[in-house]
């Protein structure tokens, strides 16, 4: 499964020591009948500049129709950026990502 980050936010200060962690909440849309992704479960971002890395949802929250959210601990709203691709589930992660985005300069 492949969606599209719409919005995000951070999770830090207060918020961030009452919760356990800081992070960041990133919200899309999922079609209707996709699998949804579980708490644990491995995903790879691929940043709308190439960026690519892996991460493991957090908490998941639904919001009404096709809207969904999923914290991911440890990043911030420039480690995933609206406009990242989240993928996850199926076929290899790394399956049709060109890796050569990934290195580092």
């Amino acid at each position: 499964m492949e969606v599209v980050v719409k919005d995000n936010f951070e999770v830090k200060g207060r918020v961030a020591a009452e919760y356990g962690a800081t992070g960041v909440v990133v919200v899309f849309d999922l079609p209707a009948q996709a699998a949804e992704p579980r708490r644990g479960m491995s995903i790879v971002l691929i940043r709308p500049d190439g960026w690519l890395r892996t991460s493991r949802v957090g908490d998941t929250r639904e919001h009404g129709g096709c809207g969904r959210s999923f914290f991911l601990e440890g990043l911030t709203k420039q480690d995933v950026p609206v406009g990242t691709r989240l993928r996850w589930g199926g076929r290899s992660h790394a399956e049709d990502v060109d890796l050569t985005v990934a290195q580092t300069a």
